[in-house]
């Protein structure tokens, strides 16, 4: 059966409020109903939760995405196992729905809402063979915090010590000094740093909004894989593995060639203090993509190996290959049976440790 590196967690209807204390009730994110429209806040904007349901509809369906019975089959962990079987696939490592939690302004709110989410992981974890994978989501917030908690996190997980990081904030992180002790500790238990597709935030008035955002959410990956490079997070960290979720694999090839020419190009006037592993070695032993439907079947993959791809199904979302996935896997072991088995299975089973 198939491993899914990239499904999500949806939250029941009242997964913060009934644990938050009462003063904290009013900030935290939820589900409400306006006008028979279904919607996720944090209290300060809406997301219909349609959008996490797209994997119920056919496309030219998509306005009339889930309903109520759906999102509660989805977001019961016992319920949802059926979805699994119908779609082949034997465990999902479950990723924050919509990112609510990252957008609550009150802190005090945000960070109980974390420690919410990850017990709820752990409690997962914990339960015999199972199906879901839940890495644990780091707020972001101020270093000191972060250097706090990092223990507790990393003893808290029973397979792969994986962890969510908003791709915004990770930026801040590797350039921020005050993180080091974070970053090294992560380093020490050869973390998986999961970086969630935030899509790419301009100030730029797109005319469609929504196609602008998913067509480009690889220039956030591009963006901090060559800054983490060039900053040599990679030389000073030489464990840490990056999972970019939901960005494809194909710009790699380009990123890699781009920053290979600029550095030989200009590494005598800007006196570039170059990175001392090469590139094509951090790309091979640090660097990991999911991808969905767009299959890497008989494509010269330069620097993208590879045993770095990991097949994602995106369930419950409308990207998501529900249904599909079985097919996906058969059309790739036409080309290549082992390759298949490797991409839709061995590696996700492998970098997560799940055996």
């Amino acid at each position: 059966m198939i491993f899914s590196a990239d499904s999500h967690f949806m939250e029941p209807r009242d997964f913060y409020v009934k644990q938050l204390p009462m003063g904290l009730k009013g900030y935290a994110p939820r589900v409400v109903e306006i006008h028979g429209t279904v919607f996720w806040t944090d209290s300060y904007s809406l997301v219909p939760i349609e959008t996490s349901l797209g994997a119920f509809c056919s496309p030219e369906e998509l306005k009339f995405r889930g309903g109520w019975d759906i999102y509660d089959q989805v977001s019961d962990i016992g319920k949802r196992v059926k979805f699994q079987d119908d779609d082949s696939v034997l465990c999902e490592v479950l990723l924050p729905d919509s990112g609510m939690i990252w957008r609550v302004r009150d802190l005090k709110t945000k960070l109980k809402c974390f420690d919410i989410y990850n017990s709820y992981a752990e409690d997962i974890e914990k339960i015999k063979n199972t199906r879901f994978l839940m890495p644990r989501v780091i707020p972001s917030t101020d270093a000191q915090y972060l250097n706090g908690m990092i223990d507790e996190l990393i003893s808290s997980q029973k397979f792969a010590k994986s962890f969510v990081i908003d791709i915004g904030f990770m930026a801040k992180i590797i350039s921020d000094n005050d993180y080091c002790k974070f970053l090294s500790k992560l380093n020490e238990v050869n973390s998986n740093i999961i970086l969630h597709a935030n899509g790419y935030f301009s100030s730029f008035n797109f005319k469609y909004p929504y196609i602008a955002k998913t067509s480009m959410s690889c220039v956030n990956a591009m963006e901090l894989l060559q800054d983490a490079y060039m900053r040599k997070i990679f030389d000073q960290h030489t464990n840490l593995k990056f999972i970019f979720s939901e960005v494809g694999y194909k710009w790699i090839d380009y990123l890699a060639e781009k920053i290979e020419f600029y550095t030989k190009r200009y590494q005598f006037l800007e006196k570039l203090d170059k990175p001392n592993i090469p590139l094509g070695e951090v790309l091979k032993k640090n660097i990991f993509y999911t991808f969905t439907n767009d299959l890497p079947i008989n494509l010269n993959l330069v620097h993208c190996s590879y045993e770095n791809l990991l097949y994602g199904t995106d369930f419950p979302h409308a990207d998501s290959t529900y249904l599909l996935s079985q097919g996906y896997l058969n059309r790739f072991q036409l080309a290549d049976q082992k390759l298949a088995n490797a991409v839709f299975i061995e590696n996700g089973k492998r970098v997560f440790e799940f055996y």
